[in-house]
């Protein structure tokens, strides 16, 4: 959920803590895809949907966290898509 005013490409002061925003296409695509993000540590490894991954502060990744590989579904052979930028 965005913070109050204009935030599309900068950080959020003001409500507390700083809320860092990510500009990023290949995040949003990921997610329209329904990836998972693989990571180890010395505590084992996780699987994280991308959607759960990013969170106000930036992610959910952990001190001795390292993401290892991201994992895009396989989609039909006829499936087709676009990404429409709005700049």
């Amino acid at each position: 959920m965005p913070a109050n005013g204009e935030n599309e490409t900068h950080a959020i002061f003001g409500e507390g803590v700083c809320v860092a925003v990510c500009p990023s296409d290949l995040a949003m695509g990921l997610t329209a895809l329904g990836a998972t993000i693989n990571t180890v540590s010395p505590g084992g490894g996780r699987v994280i949907p991308i959607s759960q991954f990013y969170t106000a502060l930036g992610h959910v990744l952990e001190p001795d966290e390292m993401i290892t590989h991201v994992r895009i579904p396989d989609v039909k052979a006829d499936t087709r898509q676009r990404f429409l930028n709005s700049e």
